[in-house]
């Protein structure tokens, strides 16, 4: 927030992972005496937080203390804790914006329950004579249901904004959108995958110095050539060998000193700052350290034809041998097939991930997929896992997936687990009961295995999102056989291997009582099943102890 206070969340209240996240100040030279919860109360979550540019003892966040349905804005003083509503939901806001040079609420974003469409909505903020002046929402941009996007920023000139938008096109692309005539000039856009990363500058002719794609790895683009200069320096200071794998995570208010992370494949993220004016970098410390010691396999793109000629982009992380050589293509090895959760505004990633690391080290190798309904590579492949949960196309790609790797000699067809958490661990039940024959084991962490509870448990804040949740899942709400066939709770009779459960006792998205059921019947249909619930977890296993 400033040179001396730390911003930083705490699951505060209430059961450890139940997701009531508070926002905590803490100075960092004094944290024994000055330290706060800025946003207090029962069953109050924290959504978004603002910094100001211009005063820093203010920030803006926002909090459901109000309705545990919907968030509002209130203005936080970090020294002293004051709280002030400043903008109020009106019942179908999912986020909030501020204007960086007023510090005042000027956008929204609304989620209409009844079509599933997503509209922009922006107000006039001025200033005159010490009194603030608020003009009336207006529409900005609209998405109808199925299109993807967001609002990224206003331009320097007061006249423009920024956005993303599939609208007209297949993928995410960045646009530049008038506020006075409401038309937009594409500034760039990738047919293969939706923007990533973009970084504003308001002295570059376009008002962007740097957007990211990544297709199958990250790819960064620059319009600004001082910027990417700095990247090649960076680059040819530091421990990688390319500009994808060096990220700025933070700057000073100045933007003269950069916060570094370096993040190859196969090594923990290594952080550094950097002086621009001198070109100097001063490295901080390495993540996690006890990792340099052990030679980390580096992760693989592959591409996977699904059954109906869709392509797959997924990554594979092979053992090394005895003699520290990769396993060669003729060498099958036992393979976990590690699924992403989500599904939706989520997908796997090129680059250093440690469970896959440590699953490698002990000999296995690692296949993760990018199934239809993954995000980042536009809407039609977004929407192509619309309602093929459990035995549809979404388990299909994963199960074309496995028999790429046997086909291919990766993996031994008698030595294949699934493994996911949430959607991730739905996908492992779905394996297990839907193609039993695949997998000799299966790891459940979080999963939904009755679809139809977990939408009508969901928590209350994620009303505004439910309509859109059933339009992409199903009609598990309306049609019971509809539901009976996706949720694997009803197919246990179908289970062959032994399969590991994992629950946090205060998961709010799966709630204990459905997997306790679920484990019930395993044990009643006498399979082999372990079960362990976490009482200080929610539906992510978070503290060091239990992971």
């Amino acid at each position: 927030a400033d040179s001396q206070t730390i911003l930083y969340y705490v699951n505060s209240d209430g059961q450890p992972g139940d997701e009531n996240y508070h926002l905590w100040a803490v100075n960092v030279f004094d944290g024994v005496r000055f330290y706060r919860d800025l946003t207090p109360g029962d069953n109050v979550k924290v959504q978004d937080v603002f910094l100001n540019s211009w005063k820093s003892s203010e920030i803006m966040v926002a909090t459901n203390a109000r309705n545990s349905s919907l968030f509002d804005m209130y203005r936080c003083n970090i020294y002293t804790g004051e709280l002030v509503l400043d903008a109020i939901n009106p019942g179908n806001v999912i986020a909030w914006g501020v204007d960086p040079q007023t510090f005042q609420v000027q956008q929204s974003i609304v989620r209409n329950q009844t079509d599933s469409s997503t509209t922009v909505l922006m107000r006039d903020v001025s200033i005159s004579e010490g009194q603030i002046h608020f003009g009336e929402w207006t529409d900005l941009y609209h998405y109808p249901y199925g299109e993807l996007g967001n609002y990224i920023g206003k331009g320097i000139d007061g006249q423009s904004c920024y956005i993303t938008s599939s609208c007209g096109r297949d993928t995410k692309a960045l646009l530049k959108l008038n506020l006075e005539t409401k038309e937009t000039t594409t500034i760039c856009e990738d047919p293969r995958c939706d923007i990533g990363e973009i970084m504003l500058d308001p002295e570059s002719d376009n008002g962007v110095s740097m957007v990211s794609y990544e297709y199958e790895q990250r790819e960064i683009h620059f319009f600004n050539a001082e910027l990417e200069w700095h990247y090649n320096v960076l680059v040819k200071q530091g421990p990688v060998d390319r500009v994808s794998d060096v990220y700025v995570v933070g700057q000073s208010r100045d933007s003269t000193i950069w916060v570094i992370s370096y993040e190859p494949s196969n090594s923990p993220p290594i952080y550094a700052l950097y002086y621009t004016a001198q070109q100097r970098i001063t490295r901080l410390f390495c993540a996690q350290p006890e990792l340099l010691r052990y030679q980390i396999p580096p992760m693989q793109t592959v591409s996977i034809t699904a059954r109906d000629g869709l392509p797959l982009v997924a990554y594979l992380s092979r053992p090394f041998q005895t003699n520290k050589s990769l396993l060669n293509v003729s060498t099958p090895a036992p393979l976990i097939l590690l699924v992403h959760g989500g599904p939706w505004e989520e997908r796997d990633w090129y680059g250093f991930n440690p469970l896959v690391n440590f699953l490698t080290n002990r000999g296995f190798a690692v296949l993760q997929v990018n199934f239809r309904g993954s995000s980042g590579y536009g809407k039609a492949f977004s929407h192509k896992g619309d309602g093929q949960w459990g035995v549809g196309s979404m388990q299909h790609d994963l199960t074309d997936s496995v028999a790429w790797c046997i086909e291919n000699g990766v993996a031994d067809k008698d030595k294949v687990a699934i493994f996911g958490t949430s959607y991730g661990g739905y996908a492992a039940l779905s394996g297990l009961v839907f193609t039993p024959e695949l997998y000799k084991c299966g790891i459940v962490i979080a999963a939904p295995s009755n679809v139809k509870s977990m939408i009508d448990k969901i928590p209350t804040y994620w009303g505004p999102l439910r309509n859109t949740m059933l339009r992409r899942i199903g009609p598990v709400d309306e049609d019971e056989e509809f539901n009976k066939k996706i949720s694997p709770f009803y197919h246990l009779d179908n289970v062959r291997a032994p399969v590991f459960v994992v629950q946090g006792a205060n998961d709010v998205r799966v709630p204990q009582t459905d997997t306790d059921r679920m484990v019930s019947a395993l044990k009643e249909k006498t399979k082999e099943v372990e079960y362990v619930v976490y009482p200080d977890e929610g539906h992510s296993i978070l503290n060091l102890p239990n992971r």
